[in-house]
């Protein structure tokens, strides 16, 4: 569940910004001091799918927080839920351009 709203969350991030998910979801891990880890004097972004419950959450309130301050809302899970119908369709509308 976690993961499927995450999804959401970088696809509506997607959508407002003219990005596809992959540009997205990167430049999102781009610019989240947390995503981003050193090895070997590269700079390497983390994998969502390794994150612990704990460090998605974070990741999920850090987009969310980013998107608002660049002028994307994006509702909360429990809104998300309440509106899914919706804000499902307004995606698939959408999809042709992710």
């Amino acid at each position: 569940k976690q993961n499927s709203y995450l999804h959401v969350c970088v696809t509506l991030y997607a959508i407002h910004f003219g990005n596809t998910l992959e540009e997205s979801k990167t430049d999102l891990k781009r610019e989240c001091s947390f995503m981003r880890y050193n090895k070997n004097g590269n700079v390497y972004l983390k994998s969502t799918a390794k994150l612990t419950s704990k460090e998605l959450t974070d990741f999920i309130e850090w987009i969310r927080n980013y998107s608002s301050i660049n002028g994307c809302y994006i509702p909360t899970s429990e809104e998300y839920l309440t509106n899914k119908f919706e804000i499902d369709r307004d995606i698939n509308q959408n999809k042709q351009y992710l």
